[in-house]
Parts: structure tokens; sequence; C-alpha cells
């Protein structure tokens, strides 16, 4: 297992990690883990050519009303303002 060291970090941010590992109960070492994880699993969801699924938990839940609703509210944005465009 290889190691990172990460030089030049500012008080305020190594202030900032400390309370943010302490609020989750782990070592500053363990969160910066974390952090890293998480970069690279955004980078690589990023950078498939496969479908985007972060929103996929929300299709689905509208109902007819709602479905409604929004349409109408919409309407108006898809009529063109003649005056505008003279």
């Amino acid at each position: 297992m290889g190691s990172i060291i990460v030089r030049n970090i500012d008080e305020a941010t190594h202030a900032r990690l400390k309370r943010e590992a302490d609020a989750r109960g782990v070592s500053v070492n363990t969160l910066m883990q974390q952090f890293i994880r998480g970069g690279l699993r955004v980078r690589d969801r990023h950078a498939t050519d496969g479908p985007y699924h972060d929103l996929d938990s929300l299709a689905g839940k509208w109902s007819e009303r709602d479905e409604a609703e929004f349409l109408a509210s919409i309407t108006p944005l898809s009529q063109v303002d003649e005056a505008l465009w003279r």
C-alpha cells in the first residue's frame, strides 16, 4: 500500500479537515482517503460513455396531477413573442 504526503496545507484548511474528521468520527488520514476515493469515483462516472444515473431515483415520482401542473406552468415558455424578433 502506498503513502502520499500532502505539503503546504494552510492552517485554515487543516483546521477544517480536523473538524470534519472529528464530526465524522474518523482520523484526518481516513477522511483524506474518503475524499480521494470519492473524487475518483465522480471523475470515473463522468468519464464513462454509458448513461449517467444520478437522477434515476427521481424518475417516475410525479403524479399525473404534478405532471399536468408542470406542463401548464411551462406552456408560456414555448410561446414566441413576435415583437422581440423584429
